[in-house]
């Protein structure tokens, strides 16, 4: 809004001609861009990209510089493109722009505009810059060799930024004897940190594959390292073996991890073993990969019946992933065990999603009243039928059931709670007290805000919890 601001002030206070307009947009979008805000400038300068007479170099660069700040690489493209003084004026800038939104967008005819922006400047700074984008253009049409001597380049007239230059230089290029001399010129001690690792992806992408499996395992990158050894394995066994171990890890590994691992399992290590893929689904549940366990369980249900522990992470999966039916299916399958409350409750909840209210709430009351001993499933159905209430507006029946829950479940948390609901509410409800006419509103709002828990009750069933 600023920036359309500023634009209208511009336009409304240049009275004396299109040059004065042109001036003062370019003004705008030159201070927009000084202030980090280069959307806004991409804003300022267009319309003067629409007229032949102010669609002018400067004005296109100007625009270009605009776009390549927010990573409008195609918008890039498209404005030099096809310019004839992209090399004749601005030192090169404007070939130099192109040649890196070309890098930017994967395009193989990066190397030849990085060249010619390369002879465009004398500027010892900014020829290092475009050495860069010289090195990433190489970089990326596999030119490693070339790639490695440009980034040495770069790195020469970049001091602030020439270890990590090196860094790269050494990650393309082929001989470890070279890697080695390169990695010597790095001085900084978190450049240094990052040698071991440059050197095992340098070994894996220049195709030294027993070397980056060593450095993989020396550094503790146990995932790759395996993922390596199932693309060299050279029989079944060795890469039943890799198998074996990566779903051995599989439980070990982190949250963040497990995508990668997955990753591995489904594509170098495939196909899966009913037991490995029960380990899979159930670790793939437990990191929030709902549609990979959903689909291992699938594929373990055509071979087979689940355990009842499968089964209800099996129906949590597919409520979460709002397949309610399916996971009132799943949950329905758990007949008896120690985890048929559970099952139970779970299933009243995803009613609530297909069947409505007063179904939902009739199994809830039949997991309250049916399983005494489990109190913890019994409380949680029964505050959420409380809920219901205090939602549906009928706060004298959910102050009743608030206090029987205190009564039943005294030990419970869900019990605690409910006594300070029910009387809460059987405070808010007397119309005789003038004290609950003036906080009834805030009181009710109070309620719901304390009890509401159909969105989101009992966080402690979501799956791989261990219950």
């Amino acid at each position: 809004m600023r920036s359309v601001l500023l634009t209208f002030l511009a336009l409304q206070s240049t009275v004396g001609g299109n040059g004065h307009v042109s001036d003062s947009l370019m003004a705008v979008a030159e201070q927009a861009l000084s202030n980090g805000q280069p959307w806004k400038a991409s804003r300022a300068i267009a319309p003067l990209l629409e007229s032949p007479t102010t669609r002018t170099p400067p004005t296109i660069l100007l625009a270009a510089r605009a776009a390549a700040g927010w990573d409008g690489w195609e918008a890039v493209t498209r404005l030099l493109m096809g310019q004839d003084w992209l090399d004749s004026t601005f030192e090169g800038e404007g070939r130099a722009l192109l040649a890196r939104a070309m890098v930017e967008r994967g395009d193989p005819n990066a190397v030849d505009h990085a060249r010619l922006a390369l002879a465009g400047t004398a500027n010892d700074r900014k020829k290092g810059e475009r050495y860069l984008v010289l090195a990433r253009a190489f970089d990326r049409t596999g030119r490693l060799d070339s790639a490695s001597t440009a980034y040495r380049q770069a790195a020469l007239r970049l001091p602030l930024v020439a270890d990590w230059l090196y860094l790269r230089a050494a990650g393309v290029i082929v001989d470890s004897t070279a890697r080695a001399e390169l990695f010597a010129l790095v001085k900084s001690a978190a450049a240094r940190d990052r040698i071991r690792w440059t050197d095992a992806l340098a070994s894996e992408r220049t195709g030294y594959l027993p070397r980056a499996i060593r450095l993989y395992e020396q550094l503790g990158s146990s995932i790759t390292a395996l993922r390596l050894r199932a693309v060299t394995a050279k029989n079944p066994t060795e890469k039943a073996q890799v198998r074996r171990e990566m779903v051995a890890l599989l439980p070990k590994l982190s949250v963040a991890q497990v995508p990668s691992a997955l990753n591995v399992l489904d594509g170098e290590l495939s196909p899966l073993s009913r037991e490995d893929e029960l380990v899979v689904s159930r670790r793939a549940a437990a990191a929030s990969q709902l549609e990979r366990s959903a689909r291992g369980f699938a594929k373990v249900t055509r071979t087979g019946s689940l355990a009842e522990g499968d089964q209800i992470t099996y129906g949590t999966v597919l409520a979460r992933l709002g397949r309610h039916r399916e996971a009132i299916a799943q949950f329905e399958r758990v007949k008896s065990g120690a985890r048929l409350a559970e099952a139970r409750y779970l299933r009243a909840r995803s009613l609530f999603r297909t069947a409505g209210d007063a179904a939902a709430n009739a199994a809830l009351r039949e997991v309250r009243d049916s399983f005494p001993e489990e109190t913890t499933w019994s409380a949680t159905a029964a505050w959420l039928l409380a809920d219901a209430l205090v939602e549906d507006g009928n706060d004298s029946a959910a102050a009743r059931e608030f206090a029987e829950i205190a009564r039943r479940f005294p030990s419970t948390s869900q019990g605690e709670r409910a006594a300070f609901q029910a009387s809460l509410l059987q405070f808010i409800g007397d119309e005789d007290s003038l004290a609950a006419q003036g906080v009834r509103s805030a009181g009710r709002a109070q309620a719901r805000r304390i009890g509401s828990h159909r969105g989101d009750l009992l966080v402690r069933t979501s799956v791989g919890s261990g219950r």
